[in-house]
């Protein structure tokens, strides 16, 4: 009885130290993305932060349609990886994304 107390408290003690670093790595994963799109949208929009709440939301919903992270960091790269993030998103999604586009 005492070696299955033992090992169940092992068990216990694996099962955590795998979901704390999960929860780590996660977060982790998660920031480095969100600074990778950032790093992104501010090759198009350099004050992209500035930017109010709607478009902001808006461009990140295509960024995330378009996987942008996997994108080169270049302007031409990022715009087009948005068109066609837009093309899956909807019918309005083109040209409300055309209108945000800065001249250039």
């Amino acid at each position: 009885m005492r070696i299955f107390k033992s090992s169940a408290l092992q068990i216990a003690a694996i099962v955590l130290a795998l979901a704390v670093f999960g929860v780590v790595g996660a977060k982790f994963a998660g920031s480095r993305a969100e600074q990778a799109t950032l790093a992104r949208m501010e090759t198009v929009w350099p004050d992209f932060a500035a930017m109010q709440e709607p478009e902001r939301m808006f461009l990140i919903q295509l960024s995330l349609n378009c996987q942008v992270v996997r994108r080169p960091a270049e302007r031409a790269e990022v715009v087009e990886c948005l068109r066609s993030g837009a093309r899956q998103a909807g019918t309005d999604a083109p040209a409300r994304l055309e209108r945000l586009l800065p001249p250039g």
